[in-house]
């Protein structure tokens, strides 16, 4: 035998209990549907365009770059809460944390600039700031907890 320790097996046991539970229950985080700019576009239609980039949009990743920095906490972050809360509770917090880390990103990509000319002229703020002109796109970022089936 190693003499390696496996510590917390009844934490574990809780943990596992509780997630099988709450079968499928999850956390939906981003711009979620039914919301629109005051001209009817969809916002997560143009939250796509800005996130993938098109023929005259360059990719600026906020979702992407969020999860690639922030996965790490957000599982450790969840697995704590779960020791405190039921599922949908870990997960709403969870939710929370990555909504809010999703703006922040917005916040940095804003903060580096790079808006070609034209988009500048074109943005009712006239201020190169990528993924910001209305506020609308940053303000829409949501989570929504979606509950598990029930028995």
């Amino acid at each position: 035998m190693s003499g390696a320790k496996v510590l917390g097996g009844e934490k574990l046991k809780a943990a596992l209990k509780k997630l099988a539970a709450a079968k499928g229950a999850r956390v939906r985080v981003g711009i979620l549907e039914n919301t629109k700019y005051p001209d009817g576009t969809d916002a997560a239609m143009v939250a796509g365009v800005q996130e993938f980039g098109n023929e005259q949009t360059p990719a600026r990743s906020f979702m992407r770059r969020t999860v690639s920095e922030r996965v790490g906490a957000w599982k450790n972050g969840f697995a704590n809460q779960l020791d405190a809360n039921s599922v949908e509770g870990a997960l709403d917090v969870l939710g929370e944390q990555m909504a809010k880390d999703i703006q922040s990103t917005i916040l940095k990509i804003a903060g580096e600039g790079g808006n070609a000319p034209s988009t500048i002229e074109r943005k009712r703020s006239k201020q190169d700031r990528p993924l910001i002109d209305s506020t609308l796109m940053l303000n829409s970022v949501k989570h929504e907890v979606v509950p598990g089936e029930s028995e």
